[in-house]
């Protein structure tokens, strides 16, 4: 990995509470991801951001202050009992897609801890594949969860 400045930004609630610890290279383009795509991010009052001359430095950090700080959503690295959350949906969803190979829009939002218009956002927006089933109740759109876990990893790839 090569070295190159990276950032440490930190979400807070209106209460001060600490939200969320993250890096990315482009904090204001992660920003515009949790936006979209985290269901914490609407307690999001404040964020911080902190400069690194490399992405290892900011790494570090990261993970010291994840284990010091124990934001409410951050997973990993995090003592501390976290809720359901879209960071978590890889991992889960891994382990059921055999068991689940066909989500409606509203069942895989909740499995994700996201709202159904933002799984239909990106189903009308081409960056969630989806499929359109004929039932006795008529046509309903539905992702597999295969392409749940392409959307997810294309999400994390894009804050490298």
């Amino acid at each position: 990995m090569t070295d190159r400045t990276c950032y440490l930004y930190r979400h807070f609630a209106a209460d001060g509470s600490l939200l969320y610890v993250g890096i990315s290279a482009a904090p204001g383009k992660r920003t515009s991801d949790h936006a979209r795509h985290s269901g914490w991010f609407e307690e999001t009052c404040r964020i911080n951001v902190e400069r690194f001359d490399s992405r290892e430095a900011a790494l570090s950090a990261e993970a010291a202050a994840i284990k010091a700080e124990s934001p409410r959503w951050n997973v990993i690295h995090n003592a501390r009992s976290v809720p359901a959350a879209p960071e978590l949906a890889r991992q889960s969803l891994t382990r059921q897609v055999a068991f689940r190979p066909l989500y409606t829009l509203k069942t895989a939002a909740e499995e994700l801890g996201l709202s159904p218009q933002t799984l239909a956002s990106a189903v009308a927006g081409g960056r969630l594949s989806s499929v359109t089933v004929e039932t006795a109740r008529g046509a309903r759109v539905m992702v597999s969860g295969w392409a749940l876990i392409d959307w997810i990893e294309s999400m994390e790839a894009s804050d490298d």
